[in-house]
């Protein structure tokens, strides 16, 4: 069961999977559709998500899970109709988003002065090619409004009490329903997903949050095939322990993906930012920059495989003598 804290509510339950971000449109709002914090985590808990938090009462939940965006929306909105018997609209990120959200963003000088007035939209589908010629009509208070990362940029100069720049205004002209929060919320969740990317190294023993980033891939489920297969081989897990930039274990862990299209002369990777392979051949690198660089607390793994345009990430932690022998040292009946 989930165990309540002061900012957020946390699982004790570990599991592989990426970092999430799920945001509930409209609740705990002039006392209309109540969801209590502590009785969503467990039903996210329950739906078999990981490290589960949430942040103040808006409804704002970070997780790991291994499924799809539009699949995590749906069996959350599933599951609260039924605990609470009404519909609430749920929006995912992956903990990657969320983290180019939280950069600083297009107003920085609202940003320090007034960041409660500057609102990050997500929108439930992605955002209408028009959506600024839309709004910007109803920029009557001086708003200012931007699109960066496929999300939209509210500034309200004034406040949004008044402005006609309503919720009901954004969502036409977005396409799709929009859910709102201010900057420092967004901060704030950025720090939850930091959290929850910590909680996946944290396995008994691991020293390193290893996460793994493949693009190019020929789909979807071929992104998230390959990139499991690098995160969850252990000579890989074991090269980042030992710092050693063995490029060749990146290349058998890909390659073993025998049902994935990949075309090996296409193939690039980088160890935290450093290329060390390109079209599928070792690059002659400085290797003690590179160990450095694999002593770091978070290791990037990042593969392009150059076919297509789909991407990826998955998130673990590294293979130590310590995880060993905390599990060799037991039995169970």
């Amino acid at each position: 069961m989930p165990r309540t804290t002061n900012a957020a509510t946390t699982s004790t339950r570990a599991t592989s999977g990426g970092a999430f971000v799920a945001l509930l449109r409209g609740i705990n709002v002039g006392g209309n559709k109540k969801v209590p914090m502590k009785e969503l985590a467990t039903i996210a808990t329950r739906l078999g998500y990981a490290d589960v938090a949430t942040y103040i009462a808006s409804g704002n939940l970070v997780f790991r899970a291994e499924a799809e965006g539009a699949v995590i929306e749906r069996s959350l909105e599933v599951a609260i109709a039924k605990a609470f018997g009404f519909e609430v609209e749920v929006i995912v990120r992956d903990g990657t988003t969320w983290a180019a959200y939280a950069k600083p963003s297009p107003f920085p000088d609202a940003e320090r002065e007034r960041p409660n007035l500057v609102l990050l939209g997500v929108s439930k589908k992605p955002l209408a090619a028009d959506v600024l010629a839309k709004l910007t009509p109803y920029a009557t208070a001086d708003e200012r409004i931007a699109v960066r990362d496929g999300a939209l940029y509210v500034d309200f100069v004034n406040g949004s009490a008044r402005s006609k720049m309503t919720p009901a205004v954004i969502d036409r002209a977005a396409g799709s329903t929009v859910t709102t929060r201010n900057l420092r919320t967004v901060t704030a969740i950025a720090g939850c997903v930091r959290m929850t990317e910590i909680l996946g190294r944290d396995g008994e023993g691991a020293e390193h949050l290893l996460r793994v980033k493949v693009r190019g891939a020929a789909d979807d489920h071929e992104a998230r095939r390959i990139a499991k297969s690098v995160l969850n081989s252990p000579l890989v897990k074991t090269m980042v322990h030992g710092a050693d930039p063995n490029v060749g274990r990146l290349l058998m862990a890909v390659g073993k993906c025998f049902e994935c299209r990949i075309d090996p002369a296409a193939t690039d990777a980088w160890i935290n930012g450093y290329q060390v392979v390109r079209g599928g051949e070792r690059l002659t690198f400085d290797d003690a920059v590179v160990r450095t660089a694999l002593k770091a607390e978070v290791v990037d793994l990042e593969i392009a495989l150059g076919v297509g345009a789909a991407e990826a990430t998955a998130y673990g932690c590294d293979l130590t003598k310590g995880y060993v022998d905390e599990n060799a040292s037991y039995y169970s009946s």
